[in-house]
């Protein structure tokens, strides 16, 4: 799983609770969030990977990832269909999911 803009990352805590990933990565480019997540992450026995990092500086092009979370996050994003074809869409498992929680987005398609 990856998350883009994972704040200090309690939703991806809440994922490692379960079997289902191999690996979980967050991503935000807020060093207090990152740092307080990695803290968290260790306090609680998960082997979360953070990266305090702009997301269009990251090299994620040989890994394909079930889940891509946008938690708040994607409206931090400009042309966000484009976005989402061009940079994310690339990223996903042949059967993987985009999951968006926003709140306040316009809609958005994808073909």
């Amino acid at each position: 799983m990856l998350s883009i803009g994972c704040g200090e990352g309690g939703h991806e805590r809440k994922f490692a609770k379960y079997s289902n990933f191999d690996q979980i990565i967050g991503v935000d480019i807020s060093i207090g969030s990152i740092e307080k997540a990695k803290k968290l992450a260790k306090e609680e026995g998960f082997k979360i990977k953070y990266y305090c990092n702009d997301f269009f500086r990251l090299d994620f092009s040989k890994t394909k990832f079930d889940v891509i979370l946008f938690n708040a996050s994607l409206h931090h994003f400009d042309k966000i269909e484009f976005f989402l074809k061009t940079h994310i869409e690339p990223l996903l498992d042949e059967m993987g999911i985009i999951v968006v929680n926003e709140f306040n987005l316009e809609s958005i398609t994808m073909a």
